[in-house]
């Protein structure tokens, strides 16, 4: 029959294995919770890497966007200068035109006196 040591001693070594076995689990928690965490790290460096990556082709697009803009204003630019300079010829041409029409009435009446001078 079992004396009171002896039951003393299995009670504590039942408790051991009872702790051990709580330790055992504790570490297997750990673990996980560790693996786990690695895991959402790793999700989190992919995302970080993905977002770098958009955030480097919209840097590029918005480039691309400004220098097409920049085209556009410089083309818009050389138009309305293009019709400035029409304009401004338009303008030469009809001082021109209407200097030219001038001379021809001042040559028309001319030439009407020397028909006249002519009759008399």
């Amino acid at each position: 029959e079992m004396n009171s040591r002896q039951f003393t001693y299995l009670t504590e070594i039942e408790q051991m294995r009872v702790f051990q076995q709580s330790y055992f689990n504790m570490v297997q928690d750990l673990r996980m919770n560790n693996q786990t965490l690695a895991m959402q790290n790793e999700h989190r460096l992919l995302d970080f890497r993905r977002l770098k990556e958009t955030m480097k082709n919209m840097k590029i697009e918005y480039n691309n966007a400004l220098s097409i803009r920049d085209d556009t204003i410089e083309d818009h630019m050389q138009e309305e200068k293009r019709k400035n300079e029409a304009k401004f010829k338009a303008q030469g041409c009809s001082l021109d035109n209407d200097g030219l029409h001038d001379k021809l009435e001042a040559l028309e009446r001319f030439n009407r006196r020397l028909r006249l001078n002519w009759l008399f």
